[in-house]
């Protein structure tokens, strides 16, 4: 069977040993002792069809004489093809070596320029000269003795086409110069390398610093010179050659970006194997792209190889147990982070500043998540006020990706009250309207503390949080706004003033100037706040084009009041 030498089940370090398990020529038959006079002594080798000898070698080690270890004959090769033995692109040919020792342990090497093996019988020596210096032998396991018939040998048998497919046995009946009996040689398997990780393609987070590389082997030994078939070469990013003697992993030192590892099998004199054994794999470490808010996180790419980091500072504004989603928003916008791996550990209060958020984005059904990668750690503020926009169901229809995972208000809405009480546990839909604009409050968290509570059956300030379903609106509740509604954060239209008055256009304004019209036509005082309830503007406006071009992208609440009475507007500004 053949054998796959996997790099993480190989023994590493160098070979002490001179059996090269992986080779495709290799000694297949011997025979050193019989009763009464020896006979017929001499080696078999064995290989594909074809294999041109020139420049090989038998060696013959003494074990037990003096001195010990040392060669006493050689068989040149030089001359000898290998033949192609019944069609099986496999052949043998025999050697006789009159006089092979049999005073245990002796050996014999066989030797292509390097050392190829170094087999042994009755026990095992270490070479003292020749090509198999400093090389310790592999004991076959099997032995004659001067009461072994003659015509009987030391035979490998199995199937296969390298010597680590066969086992050694006998005395059997001898076949100099034929394969063995229940021997069969199959197809050669050519050496080969694999890298097993990273798979190519593989993008890596932007934390990463070291990369480590596995490979599987295959028919070939990777050792010292001449401890084995030959050794790795490896060059990563098109640098400099690196010889490699062992199977262990490869660990890599690497910074961000592409990167590309080549590696081949060599010979012994580092010489490329023919065909060629090579392998290559690609991967990256992503940067970490910054961005500033969260109207331009948003705008980014999805997908597991794009890594961004939030620099400006988030506030949260719910945080719940299922997939322990977080909501946060800034000045600019909202997100949902979903964290279905708990890779955020710290607590999150409703309120808390979170800043240097890193991570993955991804889309389901239609809403953009975050998807971190880390902790961002201990709160960068506390106790951040959440403001939230007010807007009308018409408003939210719209255009519900401007108000994604952002905190609203909507004034005077109606519930459906058919059930009585709200459900949170299963999320639950309600119908809700204001006229004839509807959408859809759905209890989607427990947390938000409605389970029970009574429906109110007269038209309530609705807040919640911005989702959708199946391209429609939905708003999830995220308090029990029916018995603890909130104090008013922002002045909403004073009740003789009639808000449909006003005029604002373009809006989103693109172009850096916003036109505020009324009715009355008179000196305002506008001011412009973010969607944390911080003010960026104030000006008194006595014509109508208001200068926004010092705002950035993002979502603002526009407060005005002319001749006593105020109103407040929704206002996108989107360069």
């Amino acid at each position: 069977m053949k054998k796959i030498y996997l790099l993480l089940f190989l023994l590493s370090g160098t070979f002490l040993f001179a059996q090269t398990a992986g080779v495709n020529v290799f000694i297949n038959e011997i025979h050193y002792d019989n009763a009464g006079t020896d006979t017929g002594e001499g080696i078999e080798i064995a290989g594909p069809a074809g294999t041109n000898l020139m420049g090989w070698s038998l060696v013959a080690y003494n074990g037990g004489g003096n001195p010990t270890g040392a060669s006493y004959a050689t068989v040149v090769l030089d001359g000898n093809t290998i033949p192609n033995e019944g069609g099986s692109s496999f052949g043998t040919l025999f050697f006789p070596i009159t006089g092979l020792q049999n005073g245990a342990p002796d050996g014999i090497a066989l030797f292509d320029g390097t050392n190829v093996q170094f087999l042994s019988y009755e026990g095992t020596l270490t070479a003292t000269n020749g090509p198999a210096i400093g090389l310790t032998s592999t004991d076959i396991g099997v032995s004659e003795t001067n009461s072994t018939p003659a015509g009987q040998s030391l035979q490998l048998i199995g199937t296969g086409s390298l010597a680590s497919d066969f086992t050694w046995t006998g005395p059997v009946s001898e076949s100099p110069g034929l394969i063995n009996a229940n021997q069969t040689f199959s197809a050669t398997q050519n050496p080969s390398i694999t890298i097993l990780s990273p798979v190519d393609g593989t993008v890596f987070p932007p934390s990463t610093t070291n990369v480590n590389l596995t490979l599987s082997i295959q028919n070939f030994v990777v050792a010292t010179p001449s401890a084995g078939d030959g050794f790795i070469k490896y060059i990563v990013d098109g640098g400099s050659s690196v010889d490699k003697f062992d199977t262990t992993p490869i660990s890599l030192t690497l910074g961000s970006g592409p990167h590309t590892v080549d590696m081949e099998l060599v010979d012994n004199a580092g010489v490329p194997l023919s065909p060629p054994a090579i392998a290559s794999v690609n991967f990256t470490i992503a940067p970490l792209i910054p961005i500033a808010d969260i109207a331009t996180l948003r705008t980014q790419p999805t997908g597991a190889s794009n890594f961004y980091q939030l620099t400006g500072e988030a506030t949260v504004t719910f945080a719940v147990a299922a997939r322990n989603q977080i909501f946060i928003q800034d000045a600019t916008a909202g997100i949902l982070i979903d964290d279905t791996s708990n890779i955020i550990t710290t607590a999150y209060a409703q309120g808390d500043g979170m800043t240097g958020l890193k991570g993955t984005l991804s889309a389901f059904n239609g809403i953009i998540q975050f998807l971190p990668i880390e902790d961002p750690g201990t709160p960068s503020s506390t106790g951040n006020t959440i403001v939230p926009q007010v807007i009308t169901i018409a408003d939210l229809n719209l255009n519900f990706n401007a108000f994604e995972s952002q905190v609203v208000k909507i004034t005077g809405v109606t519930i459906d009250a058919t059930n009585v009480t709200f459900t949170t546990v299963p999320a639950t839909n309600y119908a809700i309207n204001v006229g004839a604009d509807a959408s859809v409050l759905r209890t989607q968290h427990p947390e938000s503390g409605l389970e029970g509570v009574t429906i109110p059956v007269t038209p309530i300030d609705v807040f919640g949080i911005v989702s959708e379903f199946a391209t429609a609106s939905q708003l999830f509740p995220f308090f029990d706004f029916v018995n603890n509604p909130p104090p008013a954060l922002l002045s909403t239209d004073d009740f003789g003033f009639n808000r449909d008055s006003f005029k604002i256009y373009p809006n989103p304004a693109n172009n850096g100037v916003v036109n505020i019209v009324s009715a009355q036509n008179g000196s305002k005082t506008v001011v412009v706040y973010d969607i944390l309830g911080k003010q960026m503007l104030r000006t008194q406006l006595n014509g109508t084009a208001l200068d926004v071009s010092q705002l950035n992208n993002g979502i603002y609440i526009l407060k005005i009041e002319e001749d006593g009475k105020t109103t407040s507007k929704k206002l996108i500004v989107q360069k």
